[in-house]
């Protein structure tokens, strides 16, 4: 969790006093929904006021998570907690959530289905302002208009039963709801909000929630790349005295950088196997095509008598190592290597032809084309020769006629 969150978590927590709750009537959902392994973290708090009432004012904390699932569903928790004098203190109810998006398209406005229900009722006699059992199930729409952003719902609720100071307040009540909050960008961290909500009674007794609205101006400051802080007041006009008639509300949201979610790593895994698949494809396939010129490129070098020849000098005179291997090159064999060195005077006498296993023809006809070497014999030889020739003392030029004339 970022620091700036945590900072700001604590002074929100500090000033309980000066907030309330944004589970209440002028709350817009929105049509997001998250991506499968998304996050959301919000914590409201604020403070509910009566005008004209000798009631109390309720501070009330809510935080909520809510969590991107697969295949386009999310679902989100809540807990509403209240502080209200000597009575309705503690938790109020736990509330669950799930949505679905029903229209998501580029160009067009973005429609979800939500449905939502507390899952954990407080007491009757905290149920002050809602139902017990609440359950609701809406349309959500949102839509962009340049550096404007609109949000607008439209649902069905029910609240079976609530209490005030131990009486009855009203039985099955079914309510409509309708709501909307416009959103302006007018600055790169700053937003002008204005939200407005509608709830009609459709049935029940008429004591509360029959008929209300509410029109709350706020703004939502950009803390960083992933925290908001959301800020609103209003005042509500319920058509009983039970409902509160001033509401402030702080909300703080962090939005945590994604994992990646089951299908984008289902997909990188099938990418890696499908570049591993074809990687090696390829080696095995230009293996083949290099096996296959070694192999042809043998078959022409059998077929014209072309040797790789390494070529050491063993007469232990100086320079008949090179003076064989340009011999060699003459009769259009390769010389792979040359050892020329020298060590003493007493060397080799007699010049030999060691040959690879399967080259002893060829090695042969290598003999006699030098002439003078008459011992020829298979053996081991270092990788990328096919014939070895230790050169001897017989190898060496005899005098020719001018060098007798001009000794004598």
């Amino acid at each position: 969790m970022d620091r700036t969150f945590v900072a700001v978590l604590g002074l929100l927590l500090a000033a309980v006093s000066t907030a309330a709750s944004a589970a209440d009537p002028a709350g817009v959902r929105g049509a997001e929904v998250l991506e499968d392994g998304a996050a959301v973290h919000a914590l409201s708090v604020g403070r509910q006021s009566w005008s004209g009432s000798e009631r109390e004012d309720a501070q009330l904390i809510e935080p909520r998570v809510r969590y991107g699932l697969p295949a386009g569903y999310e679902i989100g928790l809540s807990a509403n907690h209240r502080s209200q004098g000597d009575d309705g203190n503690g938790l109020r109810h736990l509330a669950l959530e799930a949505a679905t998006p029903l229209r998501r398209e580029p160009g067009a406005a973005d429609i979800t289905l939500a449905g939502y229900g507390t899952v954990a009722p407080a007491d009757g006699d905290s149920g002050i302002g809602s139902g017990s059992h609440n359950l609701g199930l809406g349309l959500h729409l949102s839509d962009d208009l340049g550096a404007t952003r609109l949000h607008s719902s439209v649902a069905v609720e029910r609240a079976d039963v609530a209490e005030i100071d131990g009486q009855p307040g009203y039985r099955a009540v079914n309510r409509l709801r309708y709501g909307a909050r416009a959103e302006h960008r007018v600055a790169a961290s700053l937003d002008l909000t204005l939200e407005a909500a509608a709830v009609y009674g459709v049935s029940g007794d008429e004591v509360q929630n029959q008929f209300g609205l509410a029109l709350r101006p706020g703004v939502r400051l950009h803390l960083g790349p992933t925290i908001d802080l959301a800020l609103s007041a209003g005042r509500d006009l319920p058509d009983s005295g039970v409902e509160p008639t001033n509401t402030v509300t702080a909300q703080l949201t962090h939005r945590p950088q994604p994992a990646p979610s089951r299908r984008e790593l289902a997909a990188r895994v099938e990418h890696l196997e499908a570049a591993h698949a074809s990687t090696r494809a390829r080696a095995a396939m230009e293996a083949g095509r290099a096996d296959e010129q070694r192999e042809r490129i043998e078959l022409l070098r059998r077929r014209a008598g072309q040797l790789d020849v390494e070529v050491i000098n063993a007469s232990g005179e100086v320079g008949m190592g090179r003076a064989m291997a340009d011999r060699v090159r003459e009769e259009g064999h390769y010389v792979v290597r040359v050892q020329d060195s020298a060590h003493g005077r007493d060397g080799q006498q007699t010049t030999h032809i060691r040959y690879r296993p399967g080259h002893g023809e060829q090695a042969v006809a290598l003999g006699e084309s030098l002439e003078r070497i008459q011992e020829v014999t298979e053996g081991d030889l270092p990788r990328g020769a096919d014939v070895r020739i230790l050169v001897g003392r017989d190898q060496r030029e005899p005098l020719g006629h001018g060098a007798e004339e001009d000794g004598s």
